[in-house]
């Protein structure tokens, strides 16, 4: 197994950060051209089993991001907008309905589409495996009218979903909490000054840090990795 250096990994997790940062951009825009004519639903899909992939190398796990991201393309009409995750495995797909049915409908065609088809495990060799995927569904205006909010609603699903996998949960209720009504006057203001220095929203630092926490890269997120030799390069090489 390839084992990816602490550098290599930091810069990673940063464009990775980026391009959920983008895609949260084209998720808002999706939204304000599409509510007025009524709700939009939003799927977010993640792998099951993909750990196998990564345990191999870091390489391998982005071949099974590449075909995800193929397969799903092959399969989504122009009206709907995919937005991926970078390197993870994670996708989110959205589109507008009036018709809750419909929506659990296309997540069930995306389910069973996964689970039909045969992934590669590594590029250029023949070994290949059958996924499931869990799938979280959420919706706006019912439970969020931005992409942030939308997106945690649909992660708090999946998240119920990954624990049977190869599921779909739909949220009904409110699950959000308001982060920063928990932080000390100290922690909010370095929250400011980071999303001042970096150009970014408060809220998709929070949801990164979260993240970060969820997957167990807490030495690696930016609000504690300042000492490290790693992240003081990364700094100067990304930062500024």
């Amino acid at each position: 197994m390839k084992i990816e250096s602490p550098t290599d990994n930091i810069v990673r997790i940063y464009e990775d950060s980026k391009r959920i940062e983008e895609g949260q951009k084209a998720i808002n825009t999706f939204l304000s051209e599409n509510l007025p004519k009524g709700d939009v639903y939003l799927i977010a899909l993640d792998m099951d089993g993909s750990a196998l992939f990564r345990n191999r190398s870091i390489e391998a796990k982005i071949f099974l991001v590449k075909q995800l991201k193929e397969l799903l393309l092959c399969h989504i009409t122009p009206e709907r907008l995919i937005v991926d995750s970078g390197t993870r495995d994670e996708m989110f797909i959205v589109f507008q309905t009036d018709n809750q049915d419909e929506a659990l409908q296309y997540a069930e065609e995306i389910r069973s589409l996964i689970k039909g088809n045969r992934f590669i495990l590594e590029e250029n060799k023949d070994e290949t495996i059958y996924l499931t995927a869990s799938i979280g569904v959420t919706v706006a205006p019912k439970l969020a009218d931005n992409a942030f909010d939308l997106i945690w609603s649909a992660k708090e699903a999946l998240k119920k979903a990954k624990e049977t996998r190869d599921t779909i949960v739909c949220m009904e209720v409110h699950s959000l909490v308001t982060v920063q009504n928990l932080l000390s006057d100290d922690q909010k203001e370095m929250l400011l000054s980071l999303s001042d220095y970096f150009g970014r929203t408060e809220e998709s630092l929070i949801h990164e840090a979260v993240l970060r926490l969820f997957e167990k890269h807490g030495p690696m997120w930016y609000w504690g990795v300042d000492s490290s030799d790693e992240y003081k390069q990364f700094h100067v090489r990304y930062a500024n």
